[in-house]
């Protein structure tokens, strides 16, 4: 493949297939994008004309590539339509996108609402999860390949790229040339494909690159060509600052896990972390103090002892409250309501404890599930870890995945909880087990760091003992 050595002349009122360009919509690294119109139909449609030359082999792998993105048939994705080479050029036709790209609609140096950035990264990572169901990579996920339909939804353009980089079996060269086209995408490129290894995790640093440019209207990294590429692979982006953004503290973690360094430290799939963005920016809403439903499926004597004190006590106090108030014993009745107050103000969960919370208890269940169980076991309480040692844990853990399977999913169906105590409820799948529920409860420390203190899993199943 042979790339050209300066911009191509428009091409418009050529005719490439059953299209006839009429005009140059825009001109990139890597392509030329026309409006074209279909020479009997009179339909419009995106040409997308490629910056190769393929020959021999190539050609057949552009073939195979491209039936495999003409065959992606999802709302928020741009549909090929059609492809084909002509003089050895590459070209794709495209569904159109009348109303532009969201560079054009959020222009450098513009911050977005944090709203707005939901709304754009659900139907992002809807598109990429199910990009990457089919093992697809995109390699090039940044505002300027997110078009706006004629419904005002968004559709991801330039799996083109992807196809590209396939076919040819090339990834980004170093060549003069080649550093003025990428450029742009090098500012949104994650460390591993850079270095010539995307995986999946590289489509979402990518996506929280361009959250954190629409957060604070610049993108983490800046200088040079090579400046950037050293930035990418070895430095931490600059924190984001909840109060000047105005944030929840959450986000900004959700956002930096995303850009880690190592792509299996980022979010397991790019839809779990448009879930975890949404929850960061939603918590959900604590119950009221002892409204919480947290049943427990292995519940010792002394829990129950303690949750029949604590319902008798509050029964008391509130009996006592009656009877104050109804004797006329104003002064011992204010005294009291203090006391209550001050109880009822040190208990109910903040929006920032759920957060905190909730992050903590999905990282856990993620370890879980993906066999890291050192990770796991360093989120316990030291009373947990003096109760259960690792090796016991591990073992266990172990035995469970071999007499039920590995866990093939989970959800959280219920957290309720207190200013230091947060109890959750999942539903875990499992490859030998129907769903059952896991019980996980978690306590802050003194430090304000969240910890498992105590879980329960239905016991083992009969053929495991």
């Amino acid at each position: 493949m042979s790339r050209g050595e300066q911009k191509a002349p428009d091409q418009s009122g050529r005719q490439l297939g059953n299209y006839k360009l009429k005009k140059l919509l825009g001109h990139g690294g890597f392509a030329d994008v026309y409006l074209g119109e279909h020479i009997h139909l009179g339909t419009q449609a995106a040409i997308k004309i490629l910056h190769a030359q393929l020959i021999g082999e190539e050609i057949e792998n552009f073939r195979a590539e491209g039936q495999t993105i003409a065959h992606l048939n999802h709302p928020h994705i741009v549909r090929v339509l059609d492809f084909d080479i002509e003089q050895q050029t590459p070209f794709l036709v495209m569904e159109y996108a009348p109303n532009g790209n969201l560079r054009q609609r959020h222009p450098k140096g513009t911050r977005v609402p944090a709203e707005t950035i939901l709304s754009y990264v659900k139907q992002m990572a809807s598109a990429l999860q199910y990009a990457h169901n089919k093992k697809l990579i995109h390699r090039d996920v940044k505002p300027e390949n997110m078009l706006i339909s004629a419904n005002n939804t968004l559709v991801l353009s330039d799996f083109g790229i992807a196809l590209l980089a396939k076919s040819t079996g090339n990834e980004v060269a170093l060549d003069d040339e080649t550093q003025r086209n990428v450029v742009g995408t090098m500012a949104y490129m994650p460390p591993e494909q850079i270095q010539g290894h995307p995986v999946l995790a590289s489509d979402q640093y990518s996506l929280a690159i361009t959250i954190y440019e629409w957060l604070t209207g610049s993108k983490p990294f800046k200088g040079t060509y090579f400046e950037v590429i050293s930035q990418q692979i070895s430095s931490p982006p600059p924190v984001l600052n909840p109060s000047e953004l105005h944030i929840p503290p959450a986000v900004s973690q959700v956002v930096m896990k995303g850009l880690n360094k190592d792509p299996r430290q980022r979010y397991r799939s790019i839809e779990e972390f448009a879930r975890a963005f949404e929850l960061a920016l939603h918590p959900p809403i604590p119950l009221p103090f002892g409204m919480g439903f947290s049943p427990r499926l292995t519940t010792a004597p002394r829990k129950v002892g303690k949750g029949l004190k604590r319902g008798l006590i509050a029964l008391g106090v509130s009996l006592a409250l009656c009877a104050i108030l109804a004797c006329g014993l104003s002064f011992a009745g204010v005294n009291l309501v203090k006391s209550v107050t001050s109880i009822w103000n040190s208990g109910p969960s903040t929006s920032q404890d759920i957060q905190q919370a909730t992050i903590v208890s999905n990282d856990f269940m993620q370890a879980i599930e993906s066999h890291n169980y050192n990770q796991a076991y360093a989120k316990f309480t030291p009373s947990l870890a003096s109760q259960l040692p690792r090796d016991q844990f591990i073992q266990q853990s172990l035995q469970q995945d071999r007499c039920e399977g590995n866990i093939v999913g989970f959800s959280q169906l219920n957290s309720s909880g207190q200013s230091t105590r947060r109890d959750y409820i999942y539903i875990v799948n499992r490859q030998k087990l129907a769903k059952y529920n896991l019980s996980l409860t978690l306590q802050k420390d003194s430090q304000g760091n969240w910890q498992v203190s105590d879980f329960s899993v239905p016991s083992a199943t009969p053929a495991c003992g």
